[in-house]
């Protein structure tokens, strides 16, 4: 509901048509929140890579499913939306420091989404590692700003959002 009702306040209500962004959600489950994220840039006509993981098989099979039934044109050229599933253990990317990992988690991502993923301690500490790995860093301030590259090309602010109910059952 928030990124339909207002992609404004998400990267991918700021984003021109003329530049390309990399979504990752992080254990999608069903994949909501990254399906409706990539209806919402499909409206916009914006050029986007939506990456949607999860870690157990069975929900995978699934997630490929429900991307099937909502994006049945992903797999042409027509569509500017291009959604994929991909298995991804956190514990792995929060140990693997220094090594490259494989596509598509090679190349860091404009925006993290993560809805309702965080149900024990250690998941936390993994998802700040994988935010921390696969979140693109935006350059630093006082930097100067390439004055060749117009504003429509530049790349937005990277941004990570997590929604998370509170639960008395997970309050540890």
């Amino acid at each position: 509901d928030l990124i339909v009702q207002s992609p404004s306040q998400f990267t991918i209500g700021a984003v021109p048509a003329s530049r390309s962004l990399r979504v990752l959600e992080l254990g999608a489950g069903t994949g909501l929140v990254g399906l409706a994220a990539g209806k919402v840039l499909e409206q916009q006509g914006t050029t986007a890579q939506v990456i949607m993981t999860d870690f157990h098989p069975a929900v995978l099979e699934n997630l490929r499913n429900n991307v099937r039934a909502n994006f049945p044109s992903s797999s042409r050229d027509c569509s500017t939306v291009e959604m994929s599933v991909h298995p991804l253990d956190w514990s792995q990317v929060a140990s693997s420091c220094s090594q490259q990992l494989e596509a598509p988690f090679d190349r860091t991502f404009d925006l993290v989404l993560g809805a309702d993923i965080i149900y024990e301690l250690e998941h936390a500490r993994w998802i700040k590692a994988c935010v921390e790995k696969l979140l693109r860093v935006p350059p630093a301030e006082g930097l100067p700003v390439d004055a060749l590259v117009p504003p429509s090309l530049s790349p937005p602010i990277p941004e990570f959002h997590l929604v998370m109910p509170l639960r008395s059952t997970h309050a540890a």
